[in-house]
């Protein structure tokens, strides 16, 4: 079914800025106050977590302004693309805040309100995973056994020994699957297939150029002076036209092969995003307010 937009109470969709010209913001639904609905924390692309409380139902929604969640030192805020995490870390009954950031660190604020009940405390945070920071890069390189950085990450007693673990996806950087470059014979087959590509490309382009050029004449006048309407209806005829030739699919359907093919022969650099499992993690570091460089 078709995705409901979150608004709050005065119907304006939630808004989470972040960093100046990156947007990405990460969302985690739980109940803050224990009124018994959910709320809504969101991390943001500048590290800082917000909270949207839901002053209405389950059904009904009516989320508050947003609000910056603060610790014992001040407000939450880690070093870009923050994701929040509600889980009960410690086992005491409380919900306790876990939030990831892009340089590979999550840490973990314990929730020391009164009762479960009661809206969150949180106390200063302590590093459960330690970030990777430029300096550790340069000194350890992009190591294999251990996570990267820009961390997703979701938590649950994965191996039921009554403790939490963590589950995460990093993202790392140039990875390749090959330890050299193409032979010789192979660099040959990537010429004759980029040549064939490059055929292919024009017989494309000519299907196109020709669809439009047939269809706009039916509007009798220049592209440039069509209008908006007009132009709409034009690209739709173009590609009803491009897809009833019966040489428009083969052609593509060969160039992403061979595409494909090529890409497999050069193998350039690329990131992926490998999956660790961290079995009841626990503190390493009391202190987590030293920033990456």
């Amino acid at each position: 079914m078709p995705g409901k937009l979150i608004t709050d109470k005065d119907d304006q969709p939630l808004n989470v800025e972040g960093h100046p010209g990156k947007k990405r913001s990460t969302p985690f639904a739980a109940d803050w106050d224990g009124d018994g609905d959910s709320d809504i924390l969101c991390g943001d692309s500048s590290g800082s977590v917000w909270l949207f409380v839901n002053a209405g139902t389950k059904q009904n929604f009516a989320f508050s302004e947003r609000q910056q969640v603060s610790c014992a030192g001040g407000p939450v805020k880690r070093y870009g693309f923050s994701q929040p995490v509600m889980a009960d870390w410690d086992q005491d009954g409380k919900s306790d805040l876990l939030v990831a950031d892009y340089w590979g660190s999550i840490v973990w604020y314990r929730n020391e309100a009164a009762t479960s009940s009661a809206s969150p405390s949180f106390a200063k945070p302590v590093v459960l995973i330690e970030p990777y920071t430029d300096e550790r890069e340069k000194k350890e390189g992009v190591k294999a056994d251990c996570p990267f950085r820009n961390f997703r990450f979701t938590v649950a007693d994965c191996d039921g020994d009554g403790l939490l673990d963590l589950v995460i996806a990093d993202e790392r950087k140039n990875a390749s699957r090959r330890s050299s470059g193409p032979t010789e014979a192979e660099h040959a087959k990537i010429d004759s297939m980029k040549k064939r590509n490059d055929v292919i490309a024009k017989e494309l382009k000519a299907i196109r150029d020709r669809a439009w050029k047939n269809n706009l004449k039916d509007f009798k006048k220049d592209e440039f002076d069509l209008t908006e309407k007009e132009m709409a209806d034009l690209k739709e005829r173009v590609l009803a036209a491009i897809r009833k030739d019966d040489r428009y699919r083969p052609l593509q359907r060969e160039s992403d092969r061979l595409n494909e093919r090529i890409g497999i022969l050069t193998d350039p650099p690329y990131n992926v995003s490998w999956l660790w499992f961290a079995r009841g993690v626990r503190p390493v570091k009391d202190d987590a307010d030293t920033k990456p460089k």
